[in-house]
């Protein structure tokens, strides 16, 4: 008995503390347990009664997987204003014991890596605008060169030449 109680209260301490969301589904998919992280990132007051998971979040990507009895993993973009959203990861797993079944959702916060994911290619696109300008100035004025400069030999051909290979070379890395 002082064991059960033991692993009780280690679980209520995981449960209560971990940074990912956690909630507790009923066979009705209402709400029966959730953690304060979950209430946080679902911007929601924990509700004294059991509430319905299509009420706190009505996707179908989420609700039509528990309609089933297998794992599931959804990517889900919760708005939070009209121009505030929040990325949301859940993964959500089959309880079972006896004839009580249920769901436990786990719900991680991807928001800010989707932000840092968007400023890189941001980025990047960026630097690559800004290094392809220069870069077909040289190419055409290169070319013009070797167009238009008369007899072409030697070191003067070979440096013109070298240019032209070395700009499209860094073109298709760009």
């Amino acid at each position: 008995r002082v064991n059960l109680q033991i692993s009780n209260q280690k679980l209520q301490a995981v449960f209560s503390t971990t940074p990912d969301g956690l909630a507790v589904l009923d066979a009705a998919l209402n709400i029966e347990e959730a953690n304060p992280a979950f209430w946080s990132l679902v911007e929601k007051s924990a509700p004294t009664s059991a509430t319905p998971i299509a009420k706190v979040l009505p996707f179908t990507a989420l609700l039509d997987p528990l309609q089933q009895s297998s794992p599931v993993q959804v990517e889900i973009d919760v708005p939070l204003t009209h121009t505030m959203w929040r990325n949301l990861l859940i993964n959500a797993v089959p309880l079972a014991a006896g004839d009580k079944h249920g769901w436990l959702l786990s719900v991680h916060d991807l928001t800010e890596r989707k932000r840092l994911e968007n400023l890189k290619s941001e980025f990047i696109n960026i630097a690559a605008h800004e290094l392809r300008t220069p870069l077909a100035a040289i190419l055409g004025f290169t070319q013009v060169l070797k167009e238009t400069l008369p007899d072409q030999e030697g070191l003067s051909a070979h440096l013109i030449d070298t240019i032209l290979s070395s700009s499209n070379r860094l073109k298709t890395i760009i």
